[in-house]
């Protein structure tokens, strides 16, 4: 669990504004949020500390949110780390689909503040930060 006053979660997105936009509603549900801009960058934090939560989006140039999925999942230390997928873009794959690839949860873009406190709340990461405090 994080080792800060509250969980912490890792925003990856390409895009500056999407990552402002999504730490600003992670710290309004009572997580500290730090953000990358790329699959390797979130990869490289994800060997320097740990995270309570990753928020990924699903399209990235080099690594995907596909592709940092599989590498967070094929890591001991992450395996079982809640990842959740974003994206604006129309995609072939229904939320289903995306959840079907072992993502935690969906949030499409854009999302309201009232959308990503309902997913901190469902996954229960305030919960179990407090009980592992």
């Amino acid at each position: 669990m994080g080792t800060a006053d509250k969980p912490i979660a890792l925003v990856v997105d390409d895009n500056e504004a999407n990552r402002l936009v999504l730490e600003l509603m992670l710290e309004a549900a009572g997580l500290e949020a730090v953000s990358v801009a790329s699959g390797a960058a979130a990869l490289a934090r994800l060997h320097e500390r740990r995270f309570d939560l990753v928020v990924t989006d699903l399209r990235m140039p080099g690594i995907d949110g596909f592709g940092l999925l599989a590498a967070i999942r094929a890591m001991p230390q992450t395996r079982r780390m809640p990842v959740v997928a974003t994206s604006a873009a129309v995609l072939s794959n229904s939320p289903d689909q995306i959840l079907g690839h072992g993502f935690t949860a969906f949030l499409a873009k854009p999302m309201l503040v009232a959308d990503v406190q309902a997913c901190v709340d469902g996954l229960g990461i305030l919960q179990a930060w407090r009980a592992a405090a």
